[in-house]
């Protein structure tokens, strides 16, 4: 336990298990020791994250330091079984997200964030450890991957859906309404009605918006690397697409768009800087108010920026604009993501009945003599 700024911390108490670290043959034949996951970690990163894209890889190594490392870090290799992961996924869920700090008598240890993780930190966890124990197979050092078979849990809760999280047109523009006019208004009323990432909105920038043609052309979005710096790169899909532009957004980008200056950022901060999603949640005062717009059942995340994106596509399926065009739209990458809208477009398909029966009862229908 340590005591630093009149806050006692305590660090995370590492899972302990039975071992017995016996003497083994590593793959070249040569007898040893096997080593710890955090000494096994940093030796197969680069090759256990290979496959994936390098804002992914940055995504598992963020969840792995901060997440598995943590609690399974000092544990050897050949100690994770899969009861032991078991043990660490259900614990997961109840546990905050843990930061490394430094205390003034000079040791280390961790101290928790005030929220939960959220579903995809702990599938982003999960994921890189079984990446991690892929290679202990390859190895030699397990016979199975232990992270396999594991199921994802939910807090007690039916897992909450990208359409539960959407926000009607009134709470949105409860939202929109609570901030001040000015650049944090701009940037989430473009949130709201692009239905981008916001990394790809505060990269956006004057060319490449088309109004004439109404769409903006995505190629581009930010995301911190590990220390926080922020990087440019290509959108998450790692594809660039088109998004269109409602007759909401209009009158913002016809205020912020400069024809002579093409690579102008639309929406920086105040500073002309990238937009920072902790800055402008904290320049709103973001958490004081956001229970008022929507409230989630308990053990649900509160409203998050997000959201919008969730919103501007529910909203999309909900008018009957098809599914392969809310995905092109959205971006994904495959068209079982875009699934998860297809319940909002069930609206859709009650109003289709309703109206092809009356075309086919005639009440519709052109006469013709």
């Amino acid at each position: 336990m340590f005591t630093t700024n009149e806050k006692t911390f305590h660090p995370i108490p590492p899972l302990t298990v039975a071992t017995s670290a016996k003497p083994r043959e590593y793959g070249t034949g040569h007898p040893g020791l096997a080593p710890l996951l955090k000494d096994y970690y940093e030796s197969v990163k680069s090759h256990a994250f290979a496959g994936a894209s390098a804002r992914t890889q940055k995504v598992y190594e963020s969840a792995f330091r901060r997440r598995v490392l943590p609690t399974l870090g000092n544990l050897p290799i050949t100690s994770i079984k899969k009861s032991v992961v078991k043990k660490f996924w259900e614990e997961m869920a109840t546990t905050p997200i843990w930061t490394a700090v430094r205390f003034p008598d000079g040791t280390t240890g961790y101290k928790p964030s005030p929220t939960l993780p959220s579903a995809s930190t702990l599938k982003d966890a999960l994921t890189a450890l079984s990446k991690v124990m892929e290679c202990a197979i390859e190895d030699e050092y397990l016979s199975r991957n232990p992270t396999y078979g594991i199921k994802p849990h939910t807090r007690g809760q039916a897992p909450q859906t990208a359409t539960a999280r959407a926000l009607s047109l009134e709470e949105l523009e409860t939202l929109l309404e609570s901030i001040t006019e000015g650049p944090y208004r701009d940037f989430l009323t473009a949130l709201a009605y692009t239905g981008c990432r916001f990394g790809e909105i505060a990269e956006l920038r004057s060319g490449d918006v088309e109004l004439t043609e109404r769409r903006i052309h995505i190629t581009r979005a930010i995301t911190p690397n590990a220390n926080g710096v922020l990087e440019v790169g290509t959108p998450k899909s790692g594809k660039a697409r088109y998004v269109p532009i409602l007759d909401a957004l209009v009158p913002v980008l016809e205020a912020r768009l400069d024809p002579a200056r093409p690579d102008k950022l639309l929406f920086p901060s105040p500073t002309g800087k990238h937009m920072r999603s902790n800055n402008l949640s904290r320049a709103i005062r973001f958490h004081e108010w956001r229970g008022d717009v929507k409230k989630f059942p308990v053990g649900q995340r509160s409203l998050r920026f997000h959201d919008l994106r969730h919103t501007l596509l529910t909203l999309l399926a909900e008018s009957g604009l098809p599914v392969h065009d809310i995905k092109s739209v959205a971006g994904h990458s495959t068209l079982r993501v875009t699934d998860i809208y297809t319940k909002a477009g069930a609206k859709a398909a009650s109003r289709a009945a309703e109206v092809g029966s009356q075309y086919l009862a005639g009440a519709n229908r052109p006469h013709t003599e």
